[in-house]
């Protein structure tokens, strides 16, 4: 993931970072896991910070749990046994860390060389930023913005659908992606692919949605 950062605009109290804690929530993730970890292993001596690393499986029936036992010896492997859902299980990550920075990402992202290194750094020189997000380069070589605005009506009924395919530039869909020409500002929210908060951020607004 490239190292420009898109910053949201959560105001938390004022804290130093002097560690990292890797929170991945897993099903069925052997295919993809590996290399989410690979990355986040390389990443170990751009951050210079102690960092530890915790998996959460949600159930998985393929090979996940195995193989990051297998690879990654020292990562924390917890399995739930069944799928609680990606917000309750992050939430088992985050409590089972213990870093001062907490990045969630998901199994089929990888961290590009620089670029944890770079959340951090941005969130050390901005001591009221809550959490930041990379840019994201898709397998196709596209570039794509996490940033995105609430959505009006029009850009709920459009997104994903033939209207986007025909429509791309729908001002309610460029508006809704923060590609306007009004595009300066924190988001309204960050898509949840690659998240770096600061812990107490997440201390003060009790951790992510069980329910989601």
């Amino acid at each position: 993931m490239p190292h420009r950062r898109y910053q949201g605009a959560l105001a938390v109290s004022h804290s130093a970072l002097w560690s990292v804690s890797v929170v991945v929530v897993t099903w069925n993730s052997a295919r993809d896991i590996h290399r989410c970890l690979k990355s986040v292993d390389a990443s170990r001596l751009d951050v210079a910070l102690p960092l530890d690393v915790v998996v959460i499986d949600n159930g998985s029936v393929d090979e996940t749990v195995a193989l990051v036992k297998e690879h990654f010896p020292n990562v924390l492997m917890i399995s739930t046994h069944r799928n609680l859902g990606f917000g309750a299980a992050a939430n088992i990550g985050i409590g089972r860390t213990c870093g001062d920075a907490v990045l969630i990402i998901n199994p089929d992202a990888c961290l590009e060389a620089g670029a944890l290194s770079a959340m951090i750094q941005h969130l050390q020189s901005l001591q009221n930023l809550g959490c930041v997000a990379p840019l994201h380069l898709a397998r196709d070589g596209r570039i794509e913005s996490p940033a995105r605005r609430f959505p009006t009506l029009m850009a709920a009924i459009a997104d994903g659908t033939i209207v986007q395919r025909f429509l791309p530039r729908l001002p309610a869909l460029r508006s809704y992606y923060m590609s306007d020409d009004t595009n300066s500002g924190d988001p309204d929210w960050l898509v949840g692919a690659c998240l770096c908060f600061r812990r107490r951020a997440l201390t003060e607004t009790g951790g992510f949605d069980v329910g989601y």
